[in-house]
C-alpha cells in the first residue's frame, strides 16, 4: 500500500519542491489562474516558497503554473491596479515597455509591490507580462475609460 499523503503544509511544501518560510509576503505562492480578490497585504505570514513558475495548491502543494494561467492572474491584478474615477487618478510605471508611451498606465494611489513581485514570478517562469511595440505614439496625458487608467492617444 502507498503511504498517505502529507498531512499538513510544510510536510505538503517540502514533498513538492518548496521551502517553507516562517515570514512570507502575506500573499505566498498562489494557485496557478486563481488570483487573488485583493492586493495581498506585505505582511510576515508562514508559507511555502514554491520553485520559480510554481504556484501552490492546499491540495497538491507546488504545481507548475502555465504562461496562460500566469497570464488570468495578471489580468486580474491589472484591473485592480488600474482602477480608476478620472485620468487625474493615473501615471505611468516607467519601465513596462521597450516603447515611451507604451508602458502600462495604473492609478497613482495603487501600491506597486505585488505588480511587481508577480511581474518577476511570471518572468521566473518563462512568461513576461511587458511586451508592447517598441514605439512612442503622441499622447495627451492619461484617459479613464470605464473606470481603467489608460494613455490618451492623439
Amino acid at each position: 500500500c502507498p503511504l498517505p499523503g502529507p498531512t499538513d503544509a510544510q510536510a505538503l511544501c517540502a514533498e513538492t519542491g518548496g521551502s517553507w518560510t516562517s515570514c512570507g509576503s502575506g500573499c505566498g505562492p498562489w494557485a496557478c489562474g486563481a488570483p487573488y480578490p485583493e492586493i495581498c497585504p506585505a505582511v510576515c505570514v508562514p508559507q511555502c516558497a514554491c520553485p520559480a513558475g510554481d504556484g501552490w495548491d492546499p491540495e497538491k502543494g507546488c504545481v507548475t503554473c502555465s504562461c496562460g494561467e500566469w497570464s488570468e492572474t495578471w489580468g486580474a491584478l491589472l484591473a485592480q491596479v488600474q482602477a480608476c474615477q478620472s485620468p487625474d487618478d493615473c501615471v505611468d510605471v516607467p519601465g513596462t515597455s521597450c516603447g515611451c508611451t507604451m508602458n502600462y498606465v495604473v492609478n497613482e494611489s495603487a501600491d506597486l509591490w505585488m505588480f511587481w513581485l508577480l511581474a518577476e514570478n511570471m518572468g521566473a517562469a518563462g512568461c513576461t507580462p511587458f511586451m508592447s511595440t517598441c514605439s512612442c505614439p503622441a499622447v495627451d496625458g492619461f484617459t479613464c475609460e470605464n473606470n481603467t487608467c489608460g494613455w490618451n492617444y492623439l
